[in-house]
């Protein structure tokens, strides 16, 4: 198989946010790795501070395509002196991981908490890359599994994700 039939076949994302939102667990969800595989999986804290200091590929065959992930670090970093514009020069590199370029920037929001900060993320990135990055943005949910926990501890219903959605500002739903 020729490079350019490799390239086709093969789903290319590059995970972003800030700091503990979850960015190299989704992409061990995404590419099915566990502590254990023969790949080993993106190291990750459980405290959400920094692990991923400079941008890491993983790649895995999974649902009949190969994926490839690009975990990088995360903006707004409170644990390191890695600033943000260090941070975005880290991410630029991720460019050469997924030549010709990425199919997705995955922007990593935990649910429920959709912050001034989280805004700010995606303005940082929009302010570093321009606005065509937001042709490729898909935004993910994670920390779910917390998110449910803190209502029924509540004893209160747990809302579906479109009612959350709902409660998000309009620009935001655009993605």
């Amino acid at each position: 198989m020729n490079e350019m039939a490799e390239c086709a076949e093969e789903l290319r994302i590059v995970l972003l946010g800030k700091t503990g939102a979850g960015k190299s667990r989704t992409g061990n969800t995404i590419l099915g790795l566990r502590h254990g595989d023969e790949i080993k999986p993106f190291e990750f804290a459980c405290k959400g501070s920094s692990v991923t200091k400079e941008c890491t590929e993983k790649e895995n065959t999974r649902f009949g395509r190969k994926i490839r992930i690009i975990d990088t670090p995360g903006v707004f970093d409170t644990d390191t002196k890695l600033d943000n514009h260090k941070t975005q020069e880290e991410v630029k590199k991720c460019i050469v991981y997924t030549f010709p370029g990425p199919h997705a920037l995955a922007l990593t929001v935990p649910i429920g908490r959709f912050t001034d900060e989280d805004v700010q993320t995606l303005k940082h990135y929009i302010q570093y890359f321009g606005f065509d990055i937001l042709k490729y943005v898909v935004v993910i949910f994670t920390k779910l599994d917390l998110w449910e926990s803190d209502f029924e501890d509540k004893g209160v219903e747990v809302p579906s994700i479109e009612e959350y959605i709902d409660t998000l500002p309009k620009y935001l739903k655009k993605f």
